[in-house]
């Protein structure tokens, strides 16, 4: 499948990569970023976009590291989206 084997090069938006680009080879980061150059084009292009900075703030090169910020993070969200629920259900229920 080409949508797991997706380059950097692949991309026809850059004529030139002369700089050499940190990739992780595996199925998983090739689908996301074929996702990202297809879906939502723009966003990996500028830096000042928020998607570029809210990565740039939690990168982290350890894997580990970036498993539990992930975990974090979910975490966090999983919460917060649960209780607003919660909160809508029981008072659409009272």
């Amino acid at each position: 499948m080409p949508f797991f084997r997706f380059r950097p090069e692949h991309d026809t938006r850059v004529d030139d990569l002369t700089d050499p680009i940190d990739w992780e080879d595996n199925a998983l980061s090739n689908a996301f970023a074929a996702t990202s150059f297809y879906l939502f084009p723009k966003a990996c292009q500028s830096p000042d976009h928020p998607s570029t900075r809210f990565v740039d703030y939690f990168f982290t090169s350890c894997p580990c590291c970036m498993f539990y910020r992930g975990f974090f993070i979910g975490a966090l969200i999983s919460t917060l989206l649960l209780t607003i629920i919660s909160v809508t259900v029981l008072a659409i229920h009272d």
